[in-house]
């Protein structure tokens, strides 16, 4: 008998410790959580039980939404009570409210993965369940004079506290805003894009993504623009312009869903295009050159770079020449290649001075190549 518990706490702690991470991860894309409804009727009972009813069609579309490649929810025929009862696995109550003919409450749904997989694809729906890694979302808050961060009127960041609680296909971490956030990376360092505070920003939360989401209120509403720390320096990306709702805080809430919105469509997109075969990517970047001998051996060295499928000149002059190059797999990739064959990539500071004063065209950015003189 004293074996047998022995081995089947063996067995215990082995679950909790070497459980997949794939299927946490799993259960984490299909749990909606934060789903609000506010019923009335007769009475109490009926009320909750409508309630019911409605949050879990609420987080069904919401889920859909969620890992549909090209559809979302609005365009499913409605489910049955019982068919989507068979794809709840369970539910969670995390707030409600009750009188003698209103309910009111917050749910937290968790839904079986093979049940909806199979279900959306008998309706022809392409889906995507893969997480992205993690990124580290830094949000600042321009107040009209200055932007702020880790200042308690900063009413940007509780938005993203509560975006972060519900997990999608792009986890996102938001900093603290501790002692240790503020010693590791000030505000104004992060804000001029100091390469070496983001990244020990980014080592502190264990990611390898950042991006920094600024956003200004007026009365045309809510002016976002997104930043991603992209091979050492930060590269504007986006521009959104959500206009007014009712109060700040609300506006403030369908612009972080925006944003959201845009990174889960973006890595969906990326993610499924990648299953088959990796995902071809495309960059400008210029080189300079003193001579056509160091122009040709220039040539001579991207040809060699593992991963370059095909190399375009869109300019070139007597000193420098800017190219297009496809290759596959991601840009850290392409620097690893580059760098083999003593080339470096440099990429092109992104100024962010008086952000919301100035009108931003989201240019792709252009790269630098550099010839490393000592490689034979």
């Amino acid at each position: 008998m004293r074996l047998f518990f022995i081995v089947f706490g063996f067995f215990i702690i082995f679950a909790i410790f070497f459980v997949s991470p794939s299927n946490a991860g799993q259960q984490d894309v299909f749990t909606i959580v934060g789903v609000e409804v506010d019923k009335t009727a007769e009475n109490a009972v009926v009320a909750r039980k409508l309630a019911i009813e409605e949050a879990r069609q609420k987080a069904f579309l919401e889920l859909v939404k969620r890992v549909s490649v090209s559809l979302g929810g609005e365009a499913l025929p409605k489910l049955g009570k019982a068919q989507l009862s068979s794809m709840v696995k369970d539910y969670e109550v995390i707030h409600e409210q009750r009188s003698n003919t209103r309910y009111l409450a917050t749910f937290k749904f968790r839904f079986r993965p093979d049940a909806v997989k199979r279900y959306l694809e008998e309706q022809g729906i392409s889906i995507e369940d893969r997480e992205s890694d993690p990124v580290l979302v830094v949000p600042f808050y321009h107040d009209g004079e200055k932007s702020l961060l880790w200042e308690e009127a900063n009413l940007w960041k509780p938005v993203w506290n509560k975006i972060q609680e519900n997990r999608g296909l792009v986890p996102v971490y938001i900093p603290l805003g501790d002692i240790t956030d503020m010693q590791t990376a000030p505000s104004d360092k992060i804000i001029s894009g100091d390469a070496d505070v983001i990244e020990k920003l980014m080592k502190h939360y264990d990611t390898k993504k950042a991006l920094i989401a600024f956003v200004a209120l007026s009365d045309e509403g809510a002016k976002i623009h997104i930043y991603e720390f992209i091979l050492g320096s930060l590269h504007h990306t986006q521009t959104f312009l959500v206009t007014p709702e009712s109060d700040k805080q609300d506006i403030l809430e369908v612009a972080g869903l925006q944003v959201m919105t845009f990174l889960q469509d973006r890595w969906k997109i990326q993610a499924s295009q990648s299953y088959a075969q990796p995902t071809a990517m495309k960059i400008e970047a210029s080189v300079s050159f003193s001579s056509m001998g160091e122009w040709l051996h220039i040539q001579d060295r991207l040809d060699r770079v593992v991963g370059i499928k095909e190399r375009k000149i869109k300019t070139i002059s007597s000193e420098r020449a800017l190219l297009s190059l496809s290759f596959k797999g991601s840009e850290a990739k392409l620097k690893t290649g580059l760098s083999r064959q003593g080339i470096g990539l440099e990429a092109p500071e992104a100024p962010i001075i008086n952000l919301f004063e100035s009108n931003i065209i989201n240019v792709a950015p252009v790269y630098h190549l550099v010839l490393k003189k000592n490689k034979g």
